[in-house]
């Protein structure tokens, strides 16, 4: 058993118990909300797109959609929660958000 096998998980844990929640994006919440309004799936896609630091074949690849699809579903994304997804800074708020705010991944 290696530290490294480990380290990253414990550090999530971590994370999780000093964050306050009230710390994390608010968008979260909204894009959560607007799925269950309108039946999309755009938190799911966020989180995606997120983890894998904006690959959109990957992405696609994931989601089982198609990559032109991904780019809609990030440019719909990105107009309803009035964020530039292209800012790293916004990129790494929204991901240690869905960090502090799921116990495993989404």
């Amino acid at each position: 058993n290696l530290c490294e096998n480990y380290a990253l998980e414990y550090m999530k844990s971590k994370f999780r118990e000093v964050i306050d929640a009230e710390m994390t994006s608010p968008a979260l919440a909204k894009l959560r909300k607007y799925d269950i309004d309108n039946k999309t799936d755009y938190y799911h896609t966020l989180y995606e797109y997120l983890v894998c630091e904006r690959n959109q074949t990957l992405v696609a690849q994931r989601l089982f959609i198609h990559r032109n699809s991904l780019i809609c579903r990030i440019g719909r994304i990105e107009e309803i929660l009035q964020v530039d997804l292209g800012s790293e800074r916004e990129r790494l708020y929204l991901l240690l958000s869905y960090l502090a705010k799921e116990t495993d991944t989404v």
